[in-house]
């Protein structure tokens, strides 16, 4: 198949160059399907009796052309290769898939009028719903329970919903596909994500004769099988063709539906990546954030610790200064010069008497206040810090 790509503006001249009918024989699209194309694409259109109008040589209006980058750009039209396929659209998934599983060997789609080693689901479907509890009433649909298959039928078409759905899940099975039953209901699973599945017959409501006009609702055989889950619901039953029939449909229906949940679940998946990548990229710059604000902190007390240091050590060399010092005033001088050292952050030497305390509260004047440790007299040690303080990017892990 040969296929050519035409732009808005190629379109919007074809269209206007000849009818809908006519373009369409070109290309394998029928005439709706190229004008709901130009229709998305927002072309400018001719409208009702427009070529009524041309054939008669009348003059026409001709709506112009406008720019719109917020549509379609471009249409890929498969061209016709014969007479068969020209004005007629491209088979669908849906149809490319049905005719495929049709034609797969390995599938049995023919319902039977008996069941024939039935599934496991099926046999025990039938136990629960040849039950009659004493709740039952005549021409009430039948209900299997908890842990079954959810099917509701009226006795009269059991046997056929039976057949069918032994039919459909065992074609199911040979695709691969696998069923699960719970006290909630009966789903087909694709991955993680599943579809709520019940088989139920569809009910007639007749007018009742009354003084107030009203309706009941009656059981009609006919077959419905309901599939939903959140905002996804579809349904296929009888009306022209028998649902017996319409076996390939259903799979196929049910395959493309599952292909969207796993091209969804991968899509969430890298999405909750994406999330999960800019999570942590966001908490190492608040991580970091904290950190250099922590160490700027850390650099302004130091400073501060260490102006007070030199001006402490300025004030012990003028003391030694002094002439004729006393014993006394020397073993003060002795004293204060460790008291010093340990004050100054680039020595950070030791005194066994103010290990303990917090040199920016000594600073400041501010008493520190006793721990609840400290109560019960627990050894509080507190982490030495080696000086100068490196960044946090600069420390060896």
């Amino acid at each position: 198949m040969e296929n050519v790509t035409l732009t808005r503006r190629e379109l919007y001249d074809m269209a206007w160059s000849a009818p809908f009918s006519t373009l369409c024989k070109k290309y394998q699209i029928s005439d709706v399907g190229l004008r709901k194309a130009c229709v998305r694409m927002a072309i400018p259109l001719p409208g009702i009796g427009h070529w009524n109008k041309v054939h008669a040589g009348k003059k026409v209006d001709i709506k112009p052309f406008k720019e719109n980058a917020a549509v379609e750009q471009s249409l890929v039209l498969t061209l016709a290769t014969n007479e068969k396929d020209a004005g007629k659209d491209l088979p669908t998934e849906l149809a490319l898939l049905q005719a495929a599983i049709e034609a797969d060997p390995a599938i049995d789609l023919v319902v039977k009028n008996t069941l024939a080693n039935p599934d496991p689901l099926i046999v025990s479907a039938q136990k629960a719903l040849n039950k009659r509890d004493k709740y039952y009433r005549e021409g009430n649909l039948l209900y299997a329970g908890e842990g079954n298959l959810r099917i509701r039928v009226t006795p009269p078409l059991l046997d056929r919903a039976l057949c069918f759905m032994d039919t459909f899940v065992k074609a199911m099975r040979q695709r691969g596909h696998i069923f699960k039953v719970t006290d909630r209901g009966s789903y087909v699973v694709f991955g993680d994500d599943e579809l709520e599945m019940t088989l139920m017959e569809l009910h007639t409501r007749t007018p009742v004769a009354g003084t107030y006009p009203s309706t009941e609702s009656h059981p009609n055989g006919k077959l419905c099988l309901k599939f939903k889950r959140w905002s996804i619901f579809f349904e296929i039953k009888d009306g022209k063709t028998p649902i017996e029939q319409q076996l390939a449909r259903i799979i196929a229906k049910l395959e493309i539906q599952g292909e969207e949940f796993r091209k969804e679940a991968i899509e969430r998946e890298q999405r909750h990546k994406r999330e999960e990548e800019q999570r942590l990229i966001k908490a190492a710059f608040d991580h970091r954030k904290k950190l250099e604000l922590s160490s700027m902190k850390q650099a302004i007390k130091d400073a501060n610790l260490w102006q007070k240091a030199m001006q402490l050590k300025s004030y012990i060399a003028y003391i030694e200064k002094k002439e004729n010092l006393s014993e006394e005033l020397s073993l003060w001088l002795d004293w204060i010069k460790k008291k010093a050292d340990w004050l100054d952050p680039t020595t950070e030497g030791e005194d066994e008497w103010l290990t303990d305390r917090d040199k920016d509260n000594l600073l400041t004047g501010q008493e520190e206040q006793p721990s609840y440790f400290s109560y019960f007299n627990y050894p509080i040690k507190k982490e030495k810090k080696a000086w100068p303080r490196l960044p946090w990017y600069s420390k060896k892990v």
